[in-house]
């Protein structure tokens, strides 16, 4: 007979079974398209032929000392201070999250060259900020000081450039971030820059949303320019690329300045979708690509041979963009040619579809279109192309044309009969895959073309579009597995727990679908939370029976102390150390993970430059202590006599802690992680004091607590 309270072991065992070959498949199938997308770069590297000088410009009321501005020359002689005249255009770049001032290198050297070799009547003076690699992306703080000071550089170059061309910024990342922010926001760049560059910057949203001062930021951001037309925004050019597939840290969607502003009035582009360029870049990759960087090089070039006081930075991008602006301007997107074939949706990963047609040649172009329209975000869509002839050279040209005018372009080998295509949705994650494929033949072929859903890259894509809810949903997983574990603790009926964790579920699910998100929820937070239900049972559970409870009564006054100093200097750290230490005395596996999690991110926030170095500047954290203060007084106040008074009085008030859990789920995402991890801090420990000062029920009352099925059951037995 089972015990109460307890799974059988065969239902642990084929829980483990199921689950293990679930994601063994799953992990098959991943590897194999990353493999697929990260196994070659068809970036052509960047070089430069002479030696670089990097010139340290002084700035004044600089208060991080790590931080500099420096001048970008090449050569054995550079000269500094030669031609700072009409013709010159100054350049600054900001470079991102753990990136460096020398990430100026590529651009600012193929214009160098450009300039000289061709003997043009201007030249660009490029300098660059450096961080000292400081990683912005830990916290808002960071990128306040970071903006800080780049706004004071600005001010450096406009004393040596003053009344001469406006300026161009040029941001990497989160330095994207930071230059947007500063001329929607600051009176004096707005009207003294006219161009802004960003490669792959976070602008709709952050990878990660980690403390409330970057949630500040960007809504601060958005606001300024969707106010643009009151804050003389309309003429300044300002153009987004992002990388595309390869860029897992910053993809699309999160470059798309429509996603957070709808009327935004500059250019966006993926650099798959760019002419002459048509390559996916990684983070990286996007500021040596050779493709890229000439392609960013020509942009420049227009600019300095088209501004003046009769033209400005906007309509400047917007000739240089003309043709892309045409279909991107449309509002129900780009007109479909008269004859297309229609491709029905896909609804299971075997579902395919196939087509045959061939080309005239003799110098007659023939092409062929098929429209597609999936009803998931996720859907890949895969064409495999296989010609023959005597004289067939294949396709000439093979393109998806996305409901938005984008255009994301095939790769054709020069040799060989055949081709494979992948079309992802990397610009959303609701709206569903559609669009047009073209394929454009000029000599005589037979074509044989499947199309069909790509599961491995589906999956893979989905991971990737969600990569940053991994957080989220380790801490979601902790809160849901550890309430599971306090109601087993609790004795209450398994019947009941599978109850309310499945009406959880459907209710999650049926919220999510109500968004257009259920299949990121199946594939994301159900997948995941297999994989941790495993891990928690399997390895930490089983490793939980030896004592980890080290923490004496001597020790807790320590410890205190020891709290009480760091709260003083940085509160972010001594919640952390409140975590861990609460993680390590818990009696729940999922307890030990959860509180583990939000130790990392609380200890990461507060190890981030914007708040670790108030300790030496000011000796005390004056940054960011909305959330840690309210905390550590919540803790307090748990340790008096009337909580535990509460617990003991009633066996129930405990459930209070299960419907926290099932809240904070549901809201966790549009939450900064330094709320959910301080929220899953507390809950953890006020999970112990439910277990350790609840009065324990006898097998009578708890039988009368339990459902009268449950209890007739087990009484038979």
């Amino acid at each position: 007979m089972n015990i109460p309270g307890k799974a059988p072991r065969w239902l642990i065992g084929s829980a483990f079974g199921i689950g293990f070959a679930i994601f063994a498949a799953l992990g098959v199938l991943i590897y194999a398209a990353h493999k697929e997308i990260h196994g070659s770069n068809r970036c052509g590297m960047t070089f430069m032929w002479r030696k670089i000088n990097m010139l340290t410009i002084k700035v004044e009321n600089n208060s991080v000392s790590k931080y500099g501005l420096y001048r970008y020359l090449e050569g054995d002689n550079p000269r500094f201070f030669d031609r700072i005249d009409e013709t010159a255009f100054p350049v600054l770049f900001v470079p991102g999250s753990g990136g460096s001032g020398n990430q100026v290198r590529s651009i600012a050297s193929v214009l160098q060259n450009k300039t000289e070799l061709r003997k043009l009547p201007y030249d660009f003076h490029f300098y660059a900020v450096d961080f000292n690699e400081e990683l912005t992306f830990l916290s808002g703080s960071t990128i306040l000081r970071q903006r800080e000071f780049v706004l004071k550089a600005i001010g450096v170059l406009l004393e040596i450039y003053k009344d001469l061309n406006k300026l161009t910024l040029i941001g990497h990342s989160f330095g994207g971030s930071i230059v947007l922010s500063l001329v929607g926001g600051e009176e004096i760049v707005r009207q003294n820059v006219d161009l802004v560059l960003s490669l792959a910057a976070p602008i709709a949203l952050p990878p990660i949303m980690m403390d409330r001062a970057m949630a500040t930021f960007f809504a601060s951001m958005h606001s300024d320019w969707a106010n643009r037309e009151t804050s003389n925004l309309e003429d300044v050019g300002v153009v987004s690329w992002s990388g595309g597939l390869k860029d897992y840290q910053v993809p699309d969607r999160l470059v798309n300045p429509r996603n957070a502003v709808k009327a935004w009035h500059g250019v966006f582009l993926p650099s798959w979708a760019l002419e002459k360029v048509e390559v996916d870049t990684d983070h990286l990759c996007i500021l040596w690509c050779n493709q890229f960087v000439r392609h960013e090089s020509r942009l420049l070039q227009a600019y300095a041979e088209k501004s003046g006081p009769e033209k400005t930075g906007r309509a400047i991008v917007e000739e240089f963009y003309a043709s892309e602006m045409k279909d991107l301007s449309a509002a129900d997107g780009p007109e479909m040619p008269e004859i297309t074939e229609r491709v029905r949706n896909f609804l299971w990963p075997w579902d395919h579809e196939k087509f045959a047609f061939s080309s005239e040649g003799g110098g007659e172009t023939t092409e062929r279109n098929f429209h597609f329209l999936s009803d998931l975000p996720a859907t890949v869509l895969r064409l495999d192309l296989t010609w023959t002839g005597p004289r067939c050279k294949g396709p000439s040209e093979v393109y998806f044309r996305y409901k938005n005018g984008l255009k994301r372009r095939a790769h054709i080998p020069e040799k060989g009969q055949q081709m494979t295509f992948h079309v992802p949705q990397t610009m959303s994650l609701t709206e569903p895959l559609a669009g047009l494929l073209h394929i454009k033949s000029t000599t005589r072929c037979s074509y044989k073309a499947m199309l069909s859903n790509d599961l491995g890259w589906g999956i893979y894509m989905a991971i990737l579009m969600h990569l940053t809810s991994i957080p989220t949903a380790i801490l979601d997983a902790s809160l849901l597995v550890s309430s599971i574990r306090l109601a087993l603790d609790r004795k209450l009926a398994p019947a009941t727990i599978f109850k309310v964790t499945n009406a959880f579920l459907v209710l999650k699910l049926g919220i999510d679908f109500a968004h257009g998100m259920a299949f990121r929820s199946a594939i994301i937070y159900l997948n995941l939370f297999i994989l941790y239900f495993i891990f928690v049972f399997a390895i930490v559970e089983p490793a939980r029976k030896y004592d980890c409870t080290f923490v004496g009564p001597r020790g807790n006054k320590a410890f205190l102390m020891l709290i009480f100093i760091l709260a003083l200097a940085n509160p972010h750290i001594a919640l952390a150390t409140t975590a861990v230490w609460i993680a390590l005395i818990s009696n729940f596996g999922s307890s030990l993970v959860g509180g583990l999690s939000g130790a990392v991110i609380l200890g990461a926030i507060g190890l981030a430059g914007g708040i670790r170095d108030q300790i030496f500047a000011l000796g005390f954290g004056q940054l960011n202590m909305t959330i840690p203060i309210p905390v550590f007084v919540l803790l307090f106040l748990t340790k008096t006599e009337r909580v535990k008074e509460i617990f003991a009085a009633s066996p129930n008030a405990w459930m209070i802690l299960p419907a926290a859990a099932l809240f904070m789920t549901f809201i966790s995402e549009e939450l900064p992680l330094e709320i959910g991890a301080s929220f899953v801090t507390v809950w953890i420990y006020l999970s112990q004091l439910a277990q350790r000062h609840s009065v324990a029920p006898s097998s009578e009352a708890a039988d009368n607590h339990r459902p009268k099925q449950w209890n007739d059951k087990y009484k038979k037995n």
